[in-house]
């Protein structure tokens, strides 16, 4: 059975935003192999379904935690609490962060 671009599109937005690739295509009516080969031939072609699903990940929590977490470690008096996993991180690297969120860095 042929699908129309429009199912295509419903099973990548499903999938990208964070649904199995398996109830993407299941909520849509397309078999999984299909749902499979429509994300491999889109990969070959610059459209890497994996790739827009992580960046939509990263953007709507991952970056946000992370800069949490270091907000959190970290006290704009003094150091990194001790024990804490950031304690390690490059200092250039917890720098970038805070200029992005227009705080100074503890000395």
């Amino acid at each position: 059975m042929a699908h129309d671009h429009e199912t295509r599109r419903k099973v990548r937005a499903a999938f990208v935003q964070g649904m199995p690739l398996t109830s993407a295509a299941e909520i849509n009516h397309v078999r999984y192999a299909t749902a499979r080969k429509w994300k491999a031939d889109d990969a070959k072609s610059g459209n890497d379904w994996d790739i827009a699903r992580n960046a939509r990940r990263m953007s709507s929590s991952g970056v946000e935690a992370f800069a949490n977490q270091v907000m959190d470690g970290l006290d704009c008096s003094g150091p990194v609490k001790p024990n804490h996993p950031l304690q390690s991180v490059d200092k250039r690297a917890l720098l970038a962060i805070f200029e992005l969120f227009g705080r100074r860095l503890p000395e």
